[in-house]
């Protein structure tokens, strides 16, 4: 038999050449695209709202089981049990919706690389947390089909309270420690914000795209209809998934942060943050916007980092950390003087020159330690673990 189809494949070998090769060429083609197919599959097989629009109705009923699914569960205690769970574990991703994986295989989410695993990471999970996941991931599921539909549900009749699904959907995701749909539901519920906000523009300006041919021109005027709205200032702070670090050694907790998994991303967030922001919001955000420059490679990240920190220095509850930031950012341009200037104005921010502050002594420390001011530097040194203390010198010290 095998040497009958041996023959067959040499006598019509030119005819099967091209067979095969399309064969080799569609599955390359398939297998590198595989997500951006399912993602188009998975519109022709759910009938869903335009962009911006949403069916309310079709929505509610996968909320409402998702809320029987979990009555009596303390998801607040499955909460708490996820700092035990292996990180391997908590990077599935069997959950994400179709276009999430797109995001997720450029993004890297699959595994936490900045904490390389370990023996001690594969911890038993509370068995309070194993013996209600199912029925949490049962609701989490419900509430991913309601995202589908509607992300903002009115009040049901005798109710005053409507329903925010992506509120729904992070609590879920939390108690199941699944983080990074957190990070993606809200940065789906912000776009469908933005998506709602053109629809809007459009309807009562006709002629907006006409008159506005430049996206970036269109994305501003968005952007201003959205300045008073507080749940898309809410949603894209969420879409962050927690604080920039100020550093890339920084980015080991447990969280999926916006900054550390999609640097690029992160910023384009952060721009739209400031641009919505009340004045008061500006100094802290700045600092944020600064702290995410400081994590790119390059002399001209540190340069606009420091733009951005300047900008953090107005408000006295951001200036000390503003001006940390300066020196850090000072430091990497191998400006000594600079930065020993911003720890000396900062040092007078606190009440003991800062050389209690663990996180300011160590910068105080490598600064003027850098700068050659090793006397300095030695009264910035950490003499909890001295019995003499510290030293005669350091008494009364202070940075000029």
């Amino acid at each position: 038999m095998l040497k009958l189809l041996a023959r067959q494949i040499a006598r019509h070998w030119k005819g099967l050449l091209p067979v095969l090769l399309l064969w080799i060429a569609g599955g390359y083609y398939i297998f590198h695209n595989k997500h951006s197919i399912l993602t188009s599959l998975a519109h022709f097989a759910v009938k869903e709202p335009a962009a911006g629009e949403q069916f309310p109705e079709k929505a509610r009923p996968f909320v409402e089981h998702a809320r029987e699914e979990t009555h009596g569960i303390r998801l607040d205690l499955m909460e708490k049990a996820c700092v035990q769970i292996p990180l391997r574990y908590r990077g599935e991703s069997e959950l994400f919706q179709p276009h999430w994986l797109e995001r997720y295989e450029k993004w890297n989410l699959q595994t936490n690389r900045e904490i390389p695993p370990r023996t001690d990471d594969v911890v038993e999970p509370d068995s309070y947390w194993k013996e209600n996941r199912p029925h949490v991931i049962r609701a989490l599921k419900d509430t991913l089909a309601a995202s589908v539909f509607a992300f903002e549900i009115p009040p049901a009749e005798g109710s005053k309270e409507g329903i925010n699904v992506a509120d729904e959907t992070a609590k879920y995701a939390r108690a199941a420690c699944m983080d990074p749909i957190i990070v993606f539901m809200y940065g789906d519920y912000a776009e469908h914000l933005e998506a709602r906000a053109r629809l809007k523009i459009v309807k009562a300006d006709k002629d907006f795209e006409l008159n506005h041919p430049s996206m970036q021109d269109q994305e501003l005027y968005i952007l201003e209809s959205l300045k008073n709205s507080d749940p898309y200032k809410r949603a894209l702070a969420s879409y962050m998934g927690g604080p920039v670090p100020i550093t890339e050694k920084a980015c080991t907790g447990r969280e999926y942060r916006l900054a550390c998994v999609a640097p690029e991303e992160a910023a384009i967030v952060m721009r739209k943050r400031i641009y919505v922001a009340d004045s008061a919001e500006l100094p802290a955000l700045f600092i944020n916007l600064a702290k995410l420059h400081m994590l790119g490679a390059g002399e001209d990240h540190k340069a606009r980092a420091l733009d951005y920190f300047y900008g953090g220095i107005r408000e006295i509850s951001t200036e000390k950390e503003a001006r940390a930031g300066l020196a850090r950012a000072y430091m990497a341009l191998d400006k000594v003087d600079r930065a020993y200037e911003q720890i000396a104005q900062a040092s007078l921010l606190y009440r003991d020159h800062g050389r209690t502050d663990n996180e300011f002594r160590e910068l105080a420390r490598s600064v003027l330690m850098k700068a050659g001011k090793f006397r300095e530097a030695d009264c910035y040194s950490d003499y909890s673990d001295l019995p003499s203390g510290e030293r005669d010198y350091c008494v009364g010290f202070k940075l000029q």
